[in-house]
């Protein structure tokens, strides 16, 4: 018998546990609730129509830009000294800005070209405008007309925007 029938026997009490494994249960507890939270969140918002215009916005952009890089011309511009290029039908890139303006926007002469850009990182040597001019026109014949733009990745102002006839000739320097 105990003795002391006043205290338990000691296998009833609980094992201590560590400082550390008390806050690791609390943080756990804690990024359950935020995880909850955020899908909740996200769920309500894919349902309103902003969040339908959002998520169709990604999902037609992410498509631009696979589009772009493996557009007709990309690869030339590549293989010129670009260490990344793109090539984009602004027509088509505008339509993306349409799902956010009610009114649509409107076609107009400015927006009937094609951009390839090339751009690279911080001490790349990339080519000119120019330099690149012919090598686009020759990749994909055209009577369209072509913006190049070279940019420095981070740098806000390219190094050179040009437009171009289909056949590579010089227009104008845009800004």
């Amino acid at each position: 018998m105990n003795p002391n029938p006043s205290t338990p026997p000691s296998a009833a009490i609980p094992p201590k546990r560590s400082g550390c494994v008390i806050a690791l249960m609390v943080i756990g507890a804690l990024l359950a609730l935020v995880c909850i939270g955020s899908s909740l969140a996200m769920f309500l918002a894919a349902r309103s129509d902003t969040g339908k215009k959002i998520f169709a916005a990604v999902g037609q952009g992410v498509a631009l830009a696979e589009k772009g890089v493996n557009a007709p011309g990309a690869e030339e511009l590549r293989q010129a000294g670009c260490p990344q290029s793109l090539v984009m039908d602004m027509k088509e890139a505008m339509k993306l800005a349409e799902l956010f303006v009610d009114g649509g926007i409107k076609d107009t002469e400015d927006l009937d070209y094609v951009m390839a850009a090339c751009s690279g990182k911080y001490g790349d040597t990339l080519p000119t405008c120019e330099a690149l001019a012919p090598v686009y026109a020759q990749a994909v014949p055209s009577e369209r007309e072509f913006v190049i733009e070279v940019k420095i990745n981070g740098k806000q102002k390219p190094e050179c925007r040009q437009r171009f006839a289909g056949d590579g000739t010089f227009i104008a320097d845009m800004k």
